[in-house]
This record gives structure tokens, C-alpha cells and sequence, in this order.
């Protein structure tokens, strides 16, 4: 859109020039018409549109050939977007906005229910100045103890959850620091703070202390806030006193204390949660502080040190607190009074070798594989406590890894996850293995050959493609559970390919389901596209023939509540599913469709895919 932008000025001024003076330049300056000629012909011979067809040139809506196109804002005719193509919109400042302090800008949001189209492919967005929220967090009758930590740090956290799937909460953080040394030694010690959040919505709002303070007090919660036009909220938190302490014991199987591991609680929506705890000591006994109020608690058990040969457990605790503050709940599971914590063998080396092996048979050393090893040792209210250890293979293939071996003259399971990189010819992997005596070396750890996944793409005249980007992710379908396809996903990794002159592309992947974002080169007319759900099936080729949709042109104008213009904004559109509009539970992300900016009159467009 920037592209767009910058050459407007250029391309209608000499349009305007030869369209409205030409009596002038051909009486008066008849160089001058060659001159602007070259200029123009220039603009267009971008060598990056190549291999697309130029859409048809316009100043105004009328001079496009096909009735219902609009004139872009670079001079090109483009059919227009429809009300009924799911469309979603995020506004966000620039980088390059200058900050106004008499015009605060937000994140903002517009879901496909909250677009107001003036005309078919034209969407007016309303930003509304967003509301000042200020308030105040005291500290009373805390008594510095010489300990050092005398500065009290905390989070200030104000947030709701995104109307776009797939897409991060909307939130907005700011920090305080409170001197406790300044003024009398105890007594209330307060400082402010301020935020800025767009209005007529509701948010949860949260002060986590830091560092040192999160011993000491749990953070402090209020769900619900309404912020609206005529309101700007301030708010009081009084974190002395306005917390429960919580205590427990956690033991090995045999009832003795363990030591060395931190507790902590929260809430299954991770909103509400307690102190960090010290490390359990000798005895196996530990201290919290949790908010006022019952609620569900999940209380975690993790060990210190990392790596560790501990597991992390999980005890689900209900019901737990009270609504008067200063009173101590001793923490139980399902009537035991302690907890239990599983006890393992002290772990032992292994050596494995990760080989890949081809069709005929030959096999070769896989170097600068990730392989995980994990196993179940119980533990917790749902007995699913599970210990993790990572190995990456040398240039021979091998790998040495410490495991937990099975107790007495039992074995112990592990599930090997191998992650081959992505400039091998090998597939990830995901299998069982065996251990039972203390160390030593086990067999090798297989590789099949990748999948060969080709195709080509053109357009919906069947004009081949170049230079499209394709980026291949992990699909988000349950499908994919399992699969090495999904062990991609967990690194973050995306194969990535581009198209050839033909519109040809070859790519090798592991085993599972795909979807594939096809991204045109930078200054192009066309849309980008996904092509979802592909299954890659082990040793199965696969051809892919894409044709890509026509492209529309999404016009729009954000104003303010006045209706004058907003600039300064990015502008990103995406496509919501139809199953998120008719559900109020939806976990099909948003596929993200390009994006552009305000211009000084709150102009903006993004060329979008012709689908629905």
C-alpha cells in the first residue's frame, strides 16, 4: 500500500496534464508531452508485475469497464468487496504516527457485525477516542525489614479478549514503582497511574507485583469493568490485607517432606492466582497468598533447577478461600492432607543414532536433529505428571540424553519426538521406545524419506504465476494431533517455497495436514490466498493445481466520532469463517489478508480474495 501511495501523485497529475492542458502542451511545450509520456510509461514498467495482467487504468469509479468496479487510489479498476465476505478490520498506530496527546490512539477492532458499508466495497470505521483510565495503588503497613527490596514494582494489565479468532488479546500494560523508604516507615505509601482503552467496552483489570513483592502479595483482580463514553474510572487497590494465606505439605510416597520445588495457584483461565511461593523446605511445606474470594484453583508443584528430572504436577483444588481477608486455608487433596509427590530413579545415559533410510535401502547419519523424549510418571489429581528431556544429534547422527529408567525390573515408556531439519530429506517422526536397565545403547532411531508435494498456480484465466510466495503450516484441525506435521507447528517452523516463471513450485514435507498462504510479490494487483486442510500422507506424492480468485478492492475511511478524518494507522484485513459468525465459540483463526493506511483524509484499501 505504501507502493500505491507514493506513486499516485505522479500518475494522475500527468493523467490530469494530458487530460485538461493538452491544447497547452501541444501549442506551447511539445517536449513536454513526450517527457511525461516516458514518465508514465516508467511508472508502469515495474519489472515485480511482470507476470500478472495489469488491471484496467482509471481516475474515477466511471472510467472503469465493468459496472460495480471502483477506481483504486493508484489508478486501477478493481470489482469491489461485498458485505457478505466475512471481513474483520484491526486499526493500529503506526510507527511513524507522532503521538498527540489531545488524541490518544489504541489498538481497535471491528468484527464483521460492527462494519458500517456506505456502499457496496466501501466500509466507513469509527474510531472512538478511547477513555482515560487512572487510578491509584496503595501499599499499607508494609514494614521494611533492612531486607533491600524497598522499591515496590508492579504490572498494571487491562484487557478483553480479541472479536477477531485467532487473534491476541486486546491489552494495554503499564509499570509503577513505589519507594518504600520515602515518608513515615509504615502507613499507606501510594502512587498512580494511567491508561489509555477504547470505550463502550468491558475489560478485567490486574496489578501483579514483581520481583520480590510477588512473595509477598498475590495480584490483585477486578473483572468486569465497564468503560464508557461519559466515564473516566479510577480505582483503588489496597493490596495489604486484601488476601487469604494458604498453606500445604508436599511428601514422596513413602510420607517424607519434599524439598526444593515452588508452588503456585490459579484459576483455569489463569485470571486469578497466588503469590509464587519459596521453595518447599525440609518438611515439604510451603506458603501462598490468594485473593479474596472461592473459587477452582489448579495448584502446580515444579521443580527449580533446569534441566530437572522432576516433573511438574498438577492438583486440582475446589472451593478454596473466603471472603474476609487475613484468614489462613489449609490446602488438602481429596481428603489426603499432604500431597504426593511421585519418586524416580536417578537417570541414566543413552546413546541412539538417528538414520535416515531411502527407498533402496540405504541409510545414512541424520545430523541436527531435535529428538524429545518423554514419559508419564504420574503424579497430581489426574495422575498425568510427565518429565521431558531434549537431544540433538551430531554430525554421525548420535545423540546422548539422560533418562529415567523403569523402576525395579520394570520398564519405563517414553514417547520420541524427532524433528529432522528442514534442509534434510528426512521426515520427522513421531514413536515409542523401551528402556528398562540403567544406560546404555539402544537402537537406532528411524527416518522415512519426506513428501514430494508439486504443483503450479495461475490465475483465473489460467495465466501461470511467478514469483508467489508459498508459506506450508500445520493445519489447526483436530486431524492434525499426532502428526509430524504438528511438531512443526510447536517450533514455529513454515516451509517456504516460490513459485518459478511457470507458476511451478516443489516442496518436500513431513506427514500430516497443511494449509498453504500463497503471498503474491510485494506491488502486486493480486490477493493473497489459503488453500486449508491438505492432508500429506507418508511416501504418497502429492499435486496441488491452484488457481488463485480474482481480486477485489476493500475501500474505506476511518473517521472520528466527529467524522473528520484519522490518520496514522495501520489498517490489517482479515477473512472470519462462517462457522465464528454463527457461533459464539470459534477456533478457526482469522486468515489474515493484507493490509494498508489511513491516508490524511482516512482513506484506505486492500486488495482481498473473491471469496466468501
Amino acid at each position: 500500500m505504501k507502493y500505491f501511495v507514493k506513486k499516485n501523485w505522479k500518475s494522475l497529475f500527468f493523467r490530469r496534464l494530458f487530460q485538461h492542458k493538452r491544447s497547452v502542451i501541444k501549442g506551447v511545450y511539445p517536449g513536454l508531452l513526450l517527457i511525461a509520456m516516458l514518465i508514465i510509461t516508467g511508472c508502469r514498467a515495474d519489472p515485480t508485475f511482470s507476470s500478472y495482467n495489469e488491471p484496467p487504468t482509471c481516475e474515477f469509479n466511471s472510467d472503469c469497464p465493468a459496472d460495480g468496479q471502483l477506481c483504486s487510489l493508484n489508478g486501477y479498476c478493481f470489482h469491489a468487496a461485498t458485505p457478505s465476505m466475512n471481513l474483520a478490520i484491526e486499526v493500529i498506530p503506526s510507527s511513524t504516527s507522532k503521538e498527540d496527546s489531545t488524541f490518544q490512539r489504541t489498538r481497535t477492532e471491528f468484527g464483521p457485525q460492527n462494519m458500517e458499508f456506505i456502499e457496496d466495497g466501501t466500509v466507513k470505521l469509527v474510531y472512538r477516542r478511547p477513555a482515560h483510565v487512572a487510578g491509584k495503588v496503595s501499599v499499607i503497613d508494609y514494614a521494611i525489614d533492612g531486607s533491600g527490596f524497598d522499591i515496590f514494582d508492579a504490572q498494571v494489565s487491562v484487557w478483553r479478549a480479541s472479536r477477531i479468532p485467532g487473534r491476541p488479546k486486546v491489552l494495554y500494560n503499564t509499570s509503577v514503582s513505589l519507594d518504600m523508604t520515602v515518608g513515615e516507615r509504615e502507613g499507606e505509601k501510594n502512587t498512580s497511574f494511567d491508561l489509555h482503552v477504547p470505550k463502550n467496552d468491558s475489560y478485567t483489570m490486574r496489578v501483579t507485583p514483581q520481583e520480590y513483592f510477588a512473595r509477598v502479595f498475590p495480584p490483585l483482580v477486578i473483572r468486569d469493568i465497564a468503560v464508557n463514553d461519559d466515564t473516566d474510572p479510577t480505582f483503588l487497590f489496597d493490596l495489604e490485607g486484601e488476601y487469604l494465606t494458604a498453606t500445604g505439605r508436599v511428601i514422596d510416597p513413602m510420607g517424607n517432606g519434599v524439598s526444593g520445588l515452588q508452588a503456585h495457584m490459579r484459576d483455569e483461565a489463569g485470571i486469578y492466582s497466588s503469590t509464587v511461593s519459596n521453595t518447599t523446605d525440609e518438611s515439604g511445606e510451603f506458603m501462598l497468598a490468594i485473593p479474596l474470594g472461592k473459587r477452582d484453583y489448579v495448584l502446580e508443584l515444579y521443580p527449580v533447577e533446569e534441566p530437572s528430572f522432576r516433573p511438574t504436577i498438577q492438583f486440582y483444588l475446589e472451593d478454596i478461600g473466603a471472603e474476609s481477608p487475613g484468614l489462613s486455608v489449609e490446602l488438602s487433596s481429596e481428603g489426603e492432607k499432604d500431597f504426593t509427590y511421585p519418586a524416580l530413579l536417578t537417570p541414566c545415559e543413552y546413546v541412539y543414532k538417528v538414520m535416515g533410510k531411502s527407498g533402496a535401502g540405504v541409510r545414512e547419519p541424520v545430523s541436527g536433529a531435535v529428538v524429545n523424549f518423554t514419559t508419564h510418571v504420574g503424579g497430581g489429581t489426574n495422575d498425568d505428571g510427565m518429565v521431558s528431556m531434549n537431544a540433538t544429534s551430531d554430525e554421525t547422527g548420535q545423540i546422548r540424553v539422560n533418562l529415567i529408567p523403569g523402576l525395579n525390573q520394570n520398564t519405563r515408556e517414553y514417547e520420541v519426538n524427532i524433528i529432522s531439519p528442514m534442509d534434510s530429506r528426512y521426515s520427522s517422526k513421531i514413536s515409542n521406545l523401551t528402556v528398562s536397565r540403567c544406560g546404555g545403547t539402544g537402537a537406532d532411531l528411524e527416518l522415512d524419506l519426506r513428501t514430494e508435494v508439486v504443483g503450479n498456480v495461475v490465475d483465473s484465466s489460467g495465466t501461470p504465476l511467478s514469483n508467489i510466495t508459498i508459506n506450508a503450516r500445520a493445519s489447526t484441525t483436530e486431524n492434525n494431533n499426532g502428526t509430524p506435521a504438528s511438531l512443526m507447528t510447536n517450533l514455529g517452523i513454515r516451509p517456504t517455497q516460490t513459485t518459478g516463471e511457470n507458476g511451478e513450485f516443489f516442496m518436500k514435507l513431513d506427514p500430516g495436514f497443511y494449509d498453504f498462504e500463497f503471498v503474491p510479490a510485494s506491488k502486486s494487483y493480486m490477493p493473497r490466498w489459503l488453500f486449508s486442510d491438505v492432508e500429506i500422507k507418508q511416501d504418497i506424492s502429492r499435486t496441488l493445481n491452484i488457481e488463485f480468485p480474482e481480486a477485489r478492492l476493500l475501500m474505506g475511511r476511518l473517521v472520528d466520532e466527529e467524522g473528520a478524518p484519522v490518520t496514522g494507522f495501520d489498517v490489517k484485513v482479515y477473512m472470519v469463517s462462517t462457522s465464528c459468525i454463527e457461533s459464539d465459540v470459534c477456533e478457526t483463526p482469522a486468515f489474515y489478508l493484507g493490509e494498508g493506511e489511513t491516508l490524511e483524509d482516512g482513506r484506505f484499501e486492500v486488495i482481498i480474495p473473491a471469496v466468501q
